[in-house]
């Protein structure tokens, strides 16, 4: 929902594989811009340690720009202790 605040089309999702790893989708946006992650991958790190997460990384892996359906990022993080 925090895509469609800046964005006014496209869509997101976000599937947990596992309890710490995800995976956020961007569909519907034909025309995204390369090199946007360098905008998002910052932001899930950084909510992801206000939520207590410890080292989260977000790592860009497909890409609308480069001509994959949807854009893709895997974010990994370990939990919190105690």
């Amino acid at each position: 929902r925090l895509w469609n605040r800046y964005y006014d089309r496209g869509d997101s999702s976000v599937e947990f594989p596992s309890e710490t790893f995800a995976i956020k989708r961007i569909f519907n946006c034909p025309d995204m811009p390369l090199h946007h992650e360098y905008f998002l991958e910052p932001f899930y790190e950084a909510l992801l340690k206000l939520c207590g997460a410890i080292e989260p990384h977000a790592r860009h892996v497909e890409c609308v720009a480069l001509g994959a359906g949807a854009c893709a990022t895997e974010i990994r993080w370990k939990e919190a202790q105690g």
